[in-house]
């Protein structure tokens, strides 16, 4: 989904770290146009949910009972689900 960000600076430096600040958040393939006028910047990126292109074993939702199988239960969704489905919004991130 592309997302606009603007960004203001009380000077050319100003506005310039906040642009390199914020385009360090980013991937260079998210980037899509950055657009200078003034002393304000507009950014157009895209923007991809965490849960895009992970797997549901990678969720706290999936869970295998402790068996080493290729199948578990989603929680969220009360069914068995395979290891490599790809995630849902639902998604919730084993690591945080």
């Amino acid at each position: 989904m592309l997302q606009v960000k603007f960004l203001k600076g009380k000077d050319t430096e100003t506005l310039e770290n906040s642009v390199n600040e914020f385009l360090a958040s980013l991937s260079s393939e998210a980037v899509k146009d950055i657009k200078p006028d003034g002393l304000t910047a507009l950014i157009l990126y895209e923007f991809k949910a965490n849960w895009e292109g992970r797997l549901c074993c990678d969720c706290q939702l999936w869970d295998d009972g402790g068996e080493p199988t290729t199948t578990g239960l989603c929680h969220q969704h009360g069914q068995r689900r395979r290891f490599n489905y790809p995630s849902c919004e639902f998604f919730k991130d084993v690591r945080e």
